[in-house]
């Protein structure tokens, strides 16, 4: 498996979209632990896209990914910006990039 600084900015996003995406089913299914589980693994990929020095031009995506990811992992946040299904669809355009 490659490192994660090897990885595109498409591929490192993707796998950051798998985890919000089990984020979200664990929160449907009502399983606190393993959604947290998936939330907290979501934000250690975001945090290690941030310091990708290749990503500089992306910070302020990042930001707002990672300040959406906390905001839905905490269910005493106040509602995010944005929905699950768009930041899902959002996150999807990526994984279908890098399987074009």
């Amino acid at each position: 498996m490659k490192k994660w600084e090897e990885l595109t900015i498409y591929e490192q996003m993707a796998n950051i979209g798998s985890e919000v995406s089990r984020m979200f089913s664990w929160q449907k299914k009502k399983k606190a632990e393993l959604a947290q589980n998936a939330a907290e693994r979501a934000l250690e990929l975001v945090a290690k896209t941030r310091d990708d020095s290749k990503n500089i031009q992306y910070m302020a995506e990042l930001r707002t990914l990672q300040n959406l990811i906390s905001d839905f992992a905490d269910e005493d946040s106040p509602q995010p910006k944005t929905n699950p299904e768009s930041l899902k669809k959002y996150l999807l355009a990526y994984g279908l990039a890098v399987r074009a």
